[in-house]
């Protein structure tokens, strides 16, 4: 299973809690929004299947989304951060 917290961790350290934001916020409405229009204005079944992947792209930020926005400014991200910061800075 894929932990959506340290994912959203380790970006947050590496890149900001701003840019993620952006980032997630962007990935979430413009997907789900493309995937709508492709299945609105799609008449075949591959366009059918195109939409659908876009919106699992779309559906698939979300809980990235959620967890980045309740917990910007948490200890236990900052704490998954530095310990994410230190086995990178280990390995080089």
């Amino acid at each position: 299973m894929i932990d959506f917290r340290k994912l959203a961790a380790v970006d947050i350290a590496f890149l900001g809690s701003r840019l993620i934001l952006a980032e997630f916020s962007i990935g979430v409405f413009s997907l789900l929004a493309l995937g709508l229009l492709t299945l609105l204005r799609s008449h075949s079944l591959g366009g059918i299947a195109l939409a659908s992947y876009i919106l699992c792209l779309g559906l698939n930020y979300v809980p990235l989304l959620l967890y980045a926005i309740t917990s910007c400014a948490s200890a236990a991200v900052v704490a998954i951060a530095r310990a994410a910061r230190r086995a990178h800075s280990g390995t080089d």
